[in-house]
């Protein structure tokens, strides 16, 4: 467990983006 604080808020904002995108691809389906 000797992840850097940044690292742990990119993953974060990765999964949040990613999870918000992830509605809207099944509200919308290409």
């Amino acid at each position: 467990m000797r992840y850097p604080a940044f690292f742990l808020s990119i993953n974060l904002k990765r999964a949040t983006s990613f999870l918000s995108v992830q509605p809207l691809d099944k509200r919308n389906p290409a």
